[in-house]
Order: structure tokens, then sequence, then C-alpha cells
């Protein structure tokens, strides 16, 4: 009696060590696709519903002389706020647990360090240099008219380049969903080098703006999937599991 109880405990402890596990890498999972897609999303989505107020107001409010100046301090804040809003996107990036922080190669220097990383951080550091930019459009320096809009224009393509190869070795399913954006990204990047050329065009900040926020619903979209998706898969390996560990609970007894 207490051989079979000791074997009972034993599978016990099996069982619940190897659940955590399976667990722990679905949390991983799910901690990984909220990050990569919920902080992207909320980035472009803010932007983009705060220039859907911002850009109207400019045009309606453009034949008064105090309006110029009032914007302008806008562009330095909406700066600041993009350095900012790059900065917390590398730095989630680099130092989570899983993260690389800062190593780009092994030690042995025969592979890469967890690459997918590398890449949003390299999409967030453009964004962070369109911030910059900004700023010093805007303040006492007096950079050239277009320049802010010719970096962030740069800034959206490369994210539609990273895009480009970062479905690499997925399913077809996950290289369908990521294309589709792709269509977005780089028609954003051409509005955008439009804009160095055509200032102050209300139709094209307009139509910017609208890309941006599909940008971020499509992240949060794909990020709801993503998670349901992981946490689908979690549950099913633990049930698969239990019922391997119950089977062979079963034949010794």
């Amino acid at each position: 009696m207490e051989a079979i109880t000791g074997e009972n405990e034993h599978f016990t402890s099996q069982y619940f060590n190897k659940l955590n596990q399976t667990l722990g890498l679905s949390l991983n999972q799910l901690m990984a696709n909220f990050k990569g897609h919920a902080l992207p999303g909320s980035f472009f989505l803010l932007f983009g519903l705060w220039w859907s107020v911002k850009y109207p107001l400019k045009f309606l409010l453009k034949k008064k002389k105090s309006s110029r100046l009032c914007f302008e301090r806008v562009e330095f804040a909406e700066g600041i706020a993009k350095a900012v809003f790059s900065l917390v996107g590398i730095l989630a990036e680099q130092f989570v647990p899983d993260g690389p922080h800062l190593h780009l190669l092994s030690a042995d220097r025969e592979s890469w360090v967890k690459l997918m990383n590398w890449q949003h951080s390299t999409m967030y550091l453009f964004f962070g240099i369109s911030g910059i930019v900004d700023i010093l459009t805007y303040s006492s320096l007096r950079l050239p008219i277009g320049l802010d809009r010719l970096v962030l224009s740069l800034a959206v393509f490369n994210e539609g380049f990273l895009f480009y190869f970062h479905v690499q070795n997925r399913n077809p399913l996950d290289q369908h969903i990521h294309s589709l954006l792709l269509t977005a990204v780089f028609g954003g990047s051409i509005i955008i080098m439009l804009e160095v050329f055509l200032r102050d065009n209300v139709i094209l900040e307009l139509f910017r703006t609208s890309l941006a926020i599909l940008q971020g619903t499509w992240f949060w979209q794909v990020c709801t999937d993503k998670i349901q998706e992981v946490w689908c898969n979690g549950v099913g390996a633990a049930k698969e599991l239990r019922d391997e560990l119950s089977y062979q609970s079963a034949e010794r007894l």
C-alpha cells in the first residue's frame, strides 16, 4: 500500500512539474506576443488618434497667426513623446528576462542572440531618431523645414523593410497576416515623403493619420489572436500531459 501511495505521489509530482513547464512556456509566449504587438500597436494608435484631432484643428485655425506658434510647440512636445515611446520600446525589447540585454552575438560568436528583439529595437531606434529630429526642428536650432518628415518617412520605410523579412520560417497564415500590413506601412512611407515637398497639405496629413490608426488596430487585433492561440495551445498541451500521466499511472496499478 505504501509503495502504491509513493508511486502516486511520484506521478502527481511529475505531472505538476511538467504542467508548470508547459504553462510557463505558454506564459512566456504570451508575454512575447503582447510585448511585440501591443506596445507598437499602442504607439501607432495613440499617435493616429492624436493626429486625427490635431490636423483638422490646424486646418481650421491656419488663418490665425497665433495658432502657428502654438502648433510649433505641439510639434515639439510630439517629438519628445515619440522619443520617449521609442526609448520605452527599446528597453522593453532588450531588458525583459528573456531579452538579449544588448548582446547581438552569442558567447562563441557563432549565432545571433534574440534576433527578433533586435529587429523590434531597430524599428524603435529609427522612430526615436525621428522624435529627436522633431525636437531639433522646432527648437532654437531651426533645422531645414521638411527634414522631420523625411526622417519619419525613412523610419516608416525601415519598419516595412523589417516586416518584410520578419515572417521568414513562419506558417503561411502568419506570413499572410503580416504581409497585409506592408501595404499600409509602405503607403504611409510614400505619403510622408510627399509631405516633404507638399508641406501642410491636410489631405496627405489625414491620409497618414488613417494609415497610422490602421497599423495600430492591426497590431492589437493580431495581439489578441496570438494570445488566444497560445493560450489554447497551452491548455491543450496541459490536458494531453494529464491524460498521458494518468494512463501511465493506471498501467503501473
